[in-house]
């Protein structure tokens, strides 16, 4: 216990919309997801934790997760490392990896597992009563808006991630969702996440490789992401084109032909579709997105 030393290096605060679905990813560190309105789960290929106002959520390095907004969801997110020794919070911009980023996961790079005598079973969820949930707000709040700009501030931002974590840790776990996620869907998801770029890849082989119909994944995809397998594997390429219109000067055709579509006109009229502009407009006047 006396080596606990926690370091803070990445956090979040904000809404998803409705029906956002985040592509499968691994942590280097570990991630506290707070849920302060709405309704979502996160979901490894073991089990699905079912989350509301006040649940409160711990992920931790190398499993393969992913989170689904039902309604609109706020969250609280904080990445940290029990000991101030992640690697990967030095090393890396970013402290996970999600399944589409060409790099491998480096188990060289992740936090280090918390001491046994914490007795924590992750990932670790926890649901917050009424009368907990605003002060613990007000923590969170304190937090995000301490600056480390001089010693005195840095100690305390150090002190009230803390609290934080005391206030995870003397709470009972709520355990997972009594439904858990479907495996077979989950491999599905893992390598549409992994190969979605890839043009040639089919929704029908990918129900072959699983040794189901493609009728039955299709049902697995609409229990567990709302939406059809194609749809999803449209939806991953529309958004990877996205990111690629934001932050590169590739050409339409490059783009399109970079997020697994074959055909531009397809790949543009799909893209009007969604957001109502042509792929150069939206490039021109939009602001980023990544799910």
């Amino acid at each position: 216990m006396n080596r606990l030393h926690p370091e803070s290096c990445l956090v979040w605060c904000g809404e998803w919309p409705a029906g956002r679905i985040e592509p499968n990813r691994r942590l280097y560190d570990y991630e506290l997801v707070y849920v302060a309105g709405g309704k979502g789960y996160v979901a490894t290929g073991e089990e699905s934790h079912y989350c509301e106002a006040g649940s409160l959520l711990v992920i931790p390095p190398g499993v393969v997760h992913f989170s689904r907004a039902e309604t609109r969801i706020r969250r609280w997110c904080i990445h940290f490392d029990w000991y101030g020794e992640c690697l990967a919070q030095r090393e890396l911009e970013h402290p996970y990896l999600f399944l589409d980023d060409e790099a491998a996961y480096r188990e060289e790079l992740a936090a280090a597992p918390p001491p046994p005598e914490l007795g924590l079973v992750l990932p670790c969820h926890i649901r917050l009563g009424v009368e907990k949930r605003e002060p613990f707000l007000e923590l969170l709040r304190a937090f995000f808006t301490e600056v480390p700009d001089c010693p005195a501030a840095a100690v305390r931002r150090r002190g009230l991630l803390w609290e934080i974590l005391a206030h995870t840790l003397e709470q009972p776990a709520a355990g997972a969702l009594p439904r858990n996620i479907n495996t077979l869907f989950f491999q599905a998801k893992c390598r549409l996440d992994r190969e979605f770029r890839d043009p040639a890849l089919e929704v029908s082989e990918i129900a072959r490789s699983l040794r189901i119909t493609p009728n039955h994944l299709l049902k697995l995809f609409r229990r567990e992401t709302g939406m059809p397998t194609q749809d999803y594997l449209i939806l991953r390429r529309l958004r990877h084109a996205e990111n690629l219109l934001l932050s590169t000067r590739l050409s339409i055709g490059e783009i399109a032909e970079q997020s697994g579509f074959l055909d531009a006109n397809y790949f543009a009229r799909l893209f009007r579709c969604r957001h109502g502009c042509a792929p150069r407009e939206f490039r021109s006047g939009s602001p980023p997105f990544r799910d």
